[in-house]
């Protein structure tokens, strides 16, 4: 293997002939460019712009709408002027005429009515009526001995007329001829035979009076016990009206007859 130094001498030696060949053609070569014209220089050309890039701009979403405000008007001056003069102008629409207003007619209050009255019991049939299930203005047919036990009927008392005009006069044994009943009686008490002992009690939560008519006469109480009438005695056989009365006039009270037929029956 040859040294470094060794291979740059050969190199050298090789190179250096070439070189003397072209030293030796570079003064012809000279000549020659000196002798050939030289074409004029024609202008350069320009290259053209560039053409500039469009970027389309980026559509952005719509902005939302702000809340729309009412511009001011802007009234003309002639206007004003106008408005100021006439103030009807300012209103397009026709006014109506006036129309004078009548002074409104005082009306006059209704007239205060009273509450209806119960209904009078001459209304109703004198036939058994029921009332909340329970019957009213009852009659009876009792026999002695046939049934002792106490007997009850129920109605409701008072009417419009007098008790004195049913029975005929003011007083009686019994008692005096108090109240107000019903046209007609509130039950018929009909006796097949005679009873020694028979009793007659009312009993109510009001004051309430009794008329009995039938064979003998009429008889009339007030208070046989406390507040409530009856009557007791001797009774012949018959029928017997019995009217049950109030102490007012169209005043109309719930009661209870007992029926007994002896003096030991339980009150």
């Amino acid at each position: 293997m040859l040294h470094s130094a060794t291979l740059r001498r050969v190199l050298l030696c090789a190179a250096l002939p070439l070189a003397i060949a072209a030293f030796g053609r570079a003064p012809s070569a000279i000549a020659q460019i000196r002798q050939t014209p030289s074409a004029p220089l024609q202008p350069a050309v320009p290259f053209p712009p560039e053409e500039e890039e469009t970027t389309e701009p980026a559509i952005a979403a719509p902005a939302a709408e702000p809340p729309a405000v009412d511009a001011p008007v802007t009234e003309d001056p002639a206007t004003e002027n106008s408005a100021t003069e006439d103030p009807v102008a300012e209103d397009p629409v026709i006014q109506a005429p006036a129309v004078e207003i009548q002074p409104a007619t005082p009306v006059e209050p209704p007239a205060a009515t009273s509450p209806a009255p119960p209904v009078p019991r001459s209304t109703f049939q004198r036939s058994p009526l029921p009332r909340g299930g329970t019957l009213i203005f009852e009659n009876l047919t009792l026999t002695p001995g046939a049934d002792p036990s106490p007997k009850i009927v129920r109605g409701i008392s008072g009417g419009p007329i007098s008790a004195s005009d049913v029975a005929g006069r003011p007083e009686t044994v019994t008692g005096p001829c108090l109240g107000f009943v019903d046209t007609q009686p509130d039950h018929i008490l009909t006796l097949t035979d005679t009873f020694d002992f028979l009793s007659l009690q009312v009993q109510s939560a009001e004051d309430t009076t009794l008329v009995v008519k039938g064979p003998g006469g009429s008889w009339c109480n007030d208070n046989y016990l406390s507040l409530n009438p009856g009557i007791a005695g001797q009774w012949l056989p018959g029928r017997y009206e019995i009217w049950i009365g109030s102490h007012r006039n169209n005043g109309y009270f719930p009661y209870v007859i007992r029926v007994l037929q002896s003096q030991d029956a339980p009150e």
